[in-house]
């Protein structure tokens, strides 16, 4: 990209402006009376993060620098004015061999990358879409927020209570004698169909409580 920073000697280019790019909008984000334009961007950046007020760290910083380059690399400008920018940088990545596909972050990351370079740009000065250079692959979603009632220790903390619960009941029935009248009653009918029907029932409740657990979010 425009060569506006000191670049420390090692290190990447493309990458390295890209951080300080983030960082510069964070300040002008945090700017009273900062634009709408700006402040979205960054809450778009900050989501991405998942800064939550937090200060930006060196894993953030590589996160960063590996989405900008990717973003670089991809070669589509956010206007006609950085057209040949992105071309040259682009080009030259390419020619180091780095295929960008596998870093590109989500593609609201990427929209937040443009207009964070095309803001005082008008419509008409705006880079036509160009799908022949799209991704093939795209960038994954921004994770969603965790539920409280969707996490797998939330539906660890159900089941136990559930279990505990039936067990609770059976310990009562047992001690005023209602679990043996209920097991004797089903041994004078067709036990082996009681105690098969029983052990089906209970795997099944297994089975799908066990897989319930399993399609909970990670904590």
């Amino acid at each position: 990209m425009e060569n506006i920073f000191d670049i420390p000697d090692g290190a990447d280019p493309v990458a390295y402006q890209g951080v300080q790019m983030i960082k510069v909008l964070r300040n002008l984000a945090h700017l009273e009376g900062a634009s709408s334009s700006v402040q979205e961007c960054w809450q778009i950046i900050d989501m991405w993060l998942g800064l939550q007020g937090r200060d930006i760290g060196i894993s953030d910083e590589k996160k960063i620098a590996t989405a900008w380059k990717a973003y670089c690399g991809r070669g589509l400008a956010p206007s006609t004015k950085l057209k040949p920018v992105f071309d040259d940088t682009a080009a030259s990545l390419k020619d180091q061999g780095y295929d960008y596909r596998f870093d590109l972050p989500p593609p609201i990351v990427l929209d937040a990358f443009d207009k964070m370079l095309a803001t005082d740009v008008g419509a008409e000065d705006r880079a036509p879409p160009n799908k022949s250079d799209a991704p093939q692959t795209a960038g994954p979603r921004l994770p969603k927020p965790k539920k409280l009632f969707g996490t797998r220790a939330w539906r660890v903390y159900v089941v136990a209570c559930v279990l505990w619960g039936l067990y609770f009941s059976w310990s009562n029935m047992t001690e005023q004698g209602l679990a043996d009248e209920i097991c004797y009653g089903a041994c004078r009918t067709d036990e082996a169909a009681v105690i098969i029907g029983a052990g089906c029932i209970l795997m099944f409740l297994a089975v799908f409580a066990y897989r319930w657990i399993l399609r909970g979010e990670r904590d």
